[in-house]
Order: structure tokens, then sequence, then C-alpha cells
């Protein structure tokens, strides 16, 4: 059984999108073949006109660093490091001079609250503060595309609200956002809606 099954779409600069469906619709393996992170048996996708899977394994990852956000549903920061270390993270990858990345570093913090949590561990941080860190992180590189898998799974009301109103904010000043989530708050944000049934949009 094809987890994906001739699944075609386009997005455009400036569009938040939300993919439903139920669990094993698909949802996750789309979002890891547009992150670069699962490559597809057949078929291609490109970002502004670069193909990933066309590039070199060391070309993608620096490709992924400048050029994608990635939020996963259990936040994945790395627990051996504190939050202002998890969030520049992607700096490994870019050619950025300290300042800078202690810049944005220190706007991000601020921007997501999280500024007197800078030298805590995860594990010492709530699931809202995990999950803000966790975008923080994927904002660092200022991406062209964020993909997100149920980016407010773990969150209440209120958490929720504000990584979505962000994201929303993010893709309205030009950039992709492709969401996988069932909330009802992402999808009254999104601009389209596409539904995943067995692998195949609906």
């Amino acid at each position: 059984m094809l987890a994906l099954n001739d699944v075609s779409f386009s997005a455009e600069p400036g569009e938040m999108l939300v993919i439903t469906g139920r669990s094993g619709s698909g949802k996750s393996t789309l979002l890891n073949i547009l992150a670069g992170l699962l490559t597809p048996s057949s078929g291609d996708y490109s970002l502004d006109g670069t193909a990933p899977f066309s590039l070199s394994k060391s070309a993608r990852n620096a490709w992924r660093a400048s050029h994608l956000g990635i939020l996963y549903p259990d936040f994945r920061l790395l627990p051996y490091l504190n939050v202002a270390e998890n969030i520049i993270t992607p700096s490994l990858e870019l050619q950025l001079p300290n300042t800078e990345i202690k810049h944005r570093c220190a706007e991000l913090m601020q921007d997501f609250d999280i500024t007197s949590r800078h030298d805590h561990l995860p594990a010492a941080l709530s699931s809202g503060e995990q999950q803000r860190t966790a975008l923080a992180r994927a904002l660092f590189a200022h991406p062209k595309l964020i993909v997100a898998d149920e980016p407010t799974g773990n969150l209440d009301e209120t958490n929720s609200n504000h990584i979505i109103e962000t994201l929303k904010n993010y893709a309205n000043a030009g950039n992709y956002v492709i969401l996988a989530t069932h909330d009802p708050i992402a999808i009254d944000h999104a601009d389209r809606t596409l539904h995943l049934d067995n692998g195949k949009l609906i």
C-alpha cells in the first residue's frame, strides 16, 4: 500500500495551507517529503525553483537549514541544550556572525516571552514554553517554508491561539506555511484546507 498516491498541489506565497485527515492518511509522510526528510519513490516537488531531491545530501541539509522551519508534535528539543542553545541550532548550517546569531536569538526569545527561561533545559519548561521554543527555532533562519505536524496538539487554547496566529502572520508576510492538524483554530485561520484519505487528496 502506498503512503501517498498521486498527491499533487501547489501553494502560493502568503498562504497558510492546512492538511486534514484521520491518523494514517499520509499527513506526516507528506510533511516529511516537503521538509526534504523523506525521499518519495516517484514524483518530486520544488520550493521557489529548487528541487531538494536533486541535491546531494550535504547540499540538501544546507538547503533545509536556510529554507525550512519544522515543528513536530513532540517538540523535539534537544534535552541537553538550554532554550537559547536549542533556538540557535539551525545556525550550525548557516554562515552567520556570532553577533547576528545572538541578536536573532534574543529577539525571538523576547517575541515568545521566554527570555527569562533562556538557560533552562527543556525538562524544566511547560508544554507551552517548549512549543514556543520550538517555534522560535523554526523561525530562526527566516525560512521560506514552515511545515508543522499537529503544532497545537499538546497545548491549551491560549497557547494554541498564539502559535496559530504567529504562523498565520508569518504566512501573511509572503512565506509558505503548511500544517497537518485537526485543530479547528488552525482550520479557521487557513487560506485553504486539503483533506487526505488513504494517501489521496479528496
